[in-house]
């Protein structure tokens, strides 16, 4: 197997160092045995700073390494690099994004055009039925959803493209609706696993379940954030269902506004905040109140009923964006 290849792998075990430091040793050193040999002295000096992480453990990198490419091997897990052609290009856009992509399934739909649909894990019945019915409407236009395979809106979501049945350019037959699964954890490990069904779904229907986790990773709560930051980086768009204040969807939120994403709201999130009248919670009011969707809306974020709202927006947008985009150039 390729040197280089290796190292690579070995540098995603290493979530101490910054996307920065891991473009510099992959650059610095040839080969995994170059690593396993450096001792954390070394590390220190090559990056730049000191390191003292108890997570770099050189005598057993390769060994993890080896047990990583079987893993994967077992799992049909593929990996893209940042530098690599594969590697979403919308993805690349965003401020230190992942150094490296895990996946399984059809890595070309990480590429589609897509729209991510977030919500709460405890969505109500009718949030569920939004969800579904607005991701199907959306990977009936060939738009990939994308989410986070969590319980509620996530679940709903994944569903709800799956069961689209798109016409086949020859006129002979129908293909399923896509969507891309982003987890907290490594590719393989499905959590919660109540979902394992839909996972499976998503693989057997063409779709991809992808993370910058390695194999074997379990889901820590500081994961999550991170995987938001991939499924709006992965995305045109992010549609709310239904969250409540200070949620992980609302996270996503403000990550599409930093990446400089269409935010949209459904209009049942509005409805879900007036209807639920969920209080602040004292010990974290300031960030409650700053993160609650009556806020984003009233900030302009625009309200949607139906996919077909997300897309003659997400076209105005666009046009408006060129537009932009040719003025900078004039000015230049």
């Amino acid at each position: 197997m390729d040197n280089k290849y290796l190292l690579r792998l070995a540098l995603c075990r290493m979530p101490f160092l910054t996307l920065r430091e891991k473009k510099l040793l992959e650059n610095k050193l040839d080969t995994i045995d170059d690593l396993a040999l450096l001792s954390k002295k070394e590390l220190s000096e090559m990056v730049g700073r000191v390191v003292r992480s108890t997570l770099f453990k050189p005598d057993t990198i390769q060994k993890r390494i080896e047990r990583d490419c079987k893993i994967m091997h077992s799992f049909h897990i593929g990996v893209v690099f940042l530098d690599e052609k594969k590697y979403p290009s919308l993805l690349k856009e965003v401020y230190k994004p992942p150094y490296a992509l895990f996946y399984r399934g059809n890595a070309e739909v990480l590429s589609m055009p897509s729209v991510g649909v977030v919500g709460t894990r405890r969505a109500t019945g009718q949030g569920r039925k939004h969800a579904m019915k607005f991701s199907k409407e959306l990977a009936e236009q060939n738009y990939c959803v994308v989410s986070g395979l969590a319980f509620g809106i996530d679940a709903a979501a994944h569903t709800g493209a799956l069961s689209a049945k798109i016409a086949t350019t020859d006129g002979k037959g129908f293909s399923n609706g896509k969507t891309v699964a982003i987890l907290g954890s490594g590719p393989d490990v499905i959590r919660p696993a109540l979902n394992g069904k839909i996972a499976s779904q998503i693989l057997e229907k063409g779709g991809c379940i992808a993370s910058e986790y390695p194999p074997e990773e379990k889901p820590q709560k500081w994961h999550y954030p991170q995987r938001n930051r991939i499924i709006s980086g992965l995305s045109q768009a992010i549609t709310v269902i239904e969250a409540p204040p200070a949620s992980g969807a609302l996270i996503t939120a403000d990550f599409a506004i930093e990446q400089n994403r269409d935010l949209f709201f459904h209009s049942r999130a509005l409805e879900y905040e007036q209807i639920m009248q969920i209080p602040v919670n004292p010990a974290n009011s300031k960030k409650a109140l700053s993160m609650r969707v009556s806020k984003y809306v009233n900030e302009g974020a625009p309200v949607v009923n139906s996919a077909g709202d997300v897309l003659t927006l997400l076209k105005k947008s666009n046009e408006s964006k060129i537009v932009q985009q040719s003025l900078d150039f004039g000015d230049k």
